[in-house]
């Protein structure tokens, strides 16, 4: 009687074929973001109607239009800059969820892994003490 066989047979079974799960790669863009605070607009001119029922301004009023309309100017970019930033932060926000999503699945993996492990364990071990009863029973016959 031929017990190699046997023994192929249940090393095979035995065997466990895993292949190495490949982990995610992510790039996760910079959180931090630079946002301005808007300018202090300087006091409107007040026009004076003429008696045309035409807005005049004298020459200090129209130097003052003139910054008022700078700064307002410079409001609406820092405005459009700040939009700007709040949108990267939201990008950055949802990359770090979806790195954390993709962590939960690593987490998973890992451990649908180590339980595979702890059964193919269980697996080896009985069948090594099946081999060495095997053993025994061979040498005692």
């Amino acid at each position: 009687m031929r017990i190699w066989p046997l023994f192929l047979i249940l090393g095979t079974l035995s065997g466990c074929a895993n292949t190495p799960v490949s982990l995610p790669s992510w790039d996760i863009p910079q959180a931090t973001e630079e946002a301005q605070q808007p300018l202090e607009l300087p006091v409107r001119p007040q026009a004076t109607l003429s008696e045309t029922g035409m807005a005049e301004f004298s020459q200090e009023g129209m130097l003052q239009l003139q910054r008022y309309a700078a700064a307002s100017e410079a409001n609406f970019a820092i405005a459009r800059a700040n939009a700007q930033a709040l949108e990267a932060q939201s990008r950055a926000y949802n990359a770090l969820i979806d790195a954390g999503e993709l962590q939960r699945q690593v987490a998973e993996i890992r451990a649908e892994l180590l339980e595979l492990e702890r059964r193919d364990h269980f697996i080896d071990v009985w069948f090594h003490r099946g081999v060495i009863v095997l053993g025994l029973v061979a040498v005692g016959l």
